[in-house]
């Protein structure tokens, strides 16, 4: 036996809209829950303008694809990928002026095993105005022992490149682009590391 369920807000003008649906089984089987659809504006969601700082929220568009499952063993997976476009806000740790049309993007897979305490990430990953970063890892706990494994990257991006997914908001320590990115040293960027580190006393990563 199965009990299922779907809810769709109202959907834009244009038709475009974003659906819930569930599937709980009375039965020896995972359960299903997926979140999916767009783009639609953060508007047509309910969002008001200036909540949580956000501006032009009917010109903001949210487009994602969800889906979360939890399995009778106690196995939860989250499989999860978005965008938002032309995304507006304004707050004074970010700028002092409100930070226009931004393009996010996020993709990922979580594992969470309950009977194992162990938490993994894979294929994570997050773009702004398409500077890229990756992640993925895992963290473990067993008895007395924890475990923890963290890959982070961001792929080598010219300077140039760099600059041009900033904000104009977000100026640059008040220099030109061509100040900034002078030097030969200085025409791309990139990050990458690994961190992994076993603990048999847990209370010393609590100080």
């Amino acid at each position: 036996a199965l009990i299922s369920a779907s809810f769709t807000p109202p959907a834009q003008k244009d038709g475009n809209q974003l659906t819930v649906q569930g599937r709980l089984p009375l039965g020896e089987a995972p359960i299903e829950i997926s979140f999916e659809g767009g783009p639609i504006s953060l508007a047509t969601l309910g969002v008001h303008e200036g909540d949580f700082g956000l501006l032009g929220v009917a010109q903001s568009e949210l487009t994602v694809a969800t889906r979360l499952t939890l399995s009778p063993q106690g196995q939860l997976d989250l499989a999860a990928s978005g965008r938002i476009e032309s995304l507006s806000l304004q707050h004074p740790a970010l700028a002092p002026d409100p930070v226009e049309g931004m393009d996010l993007g996020w993709r990922g897979q979580v594992r969470l095993d309950l009977a194992r305490h162990r938490l993994e990430i894979k294929d994570a990953g997050v773009s702004v105005e398409g500077v890229r970063a990756e992640l993925g890892g895992s963290l473990e706990a067993n008895g007395q022992d924890l475990r923890v494994a963290f890959k982070l990257r961001v792929p080598s991006t010219p300077c140039q490149v760099l600059l041009e997914a900033a904000p104009p908001e977000l100026d640059v320590e008040g220099q030109g682009d061509d100040e900034v990115c002078a030097g030969e040293d200085q025409r791309a960027f990139g990050v990458g590391g690994e961190v992994a580190a076993q603990d048999h006393d847990r209370r010393v990563l609590r100080r």
